[in-house]
């Protein structure tokens, strides 16, 4: 099974929007202001996706880990899913293996 075919099938990702073709994470949300945003890797391991595997902020077009790994702006967005948590804006993006 591919990944778009277990993303499907997974209640966790039932709201994400797939994007027809990927597009990298500083171009999809220039100018954008997101408090956090999550990544999930969509390798697939044991007929399931990683899932979740970091996070980050996105402010005036810069990227600030918001859990001591490091995160590439060129990271390529295959899906996304906007959320609001505590009164911030959130994300969640799908990600290969480029994050």
């Amino acid at each position: 099974m591919n990944w778009i075919e277990i993303v499907k099938q997974l209640p966790r990702y039932k709201d994400f929007t797939i994007v027809e073709e990927p597009i990298k994470f500083k171009d999809m949300f220039a100018g954008q202001n997101i408090d956090c945003v999550q990544l999930h890797s969509t390798e697939v391991v044991f007929d399931t996706i990683v899932g979740f595997c970091g996070v980050f902020m996105w402010h005036d077009n810069t990227l600030t880990p918001l859990d001591g790994d490091s995160y590439s702006e060129n990271v390529l967005v295959l899906g996304y899913d906007w959320f609001e948590h505590n009164g911030e804006k959130c994300l969640d993006i799908l990600v290969g293996n480029d994050w």
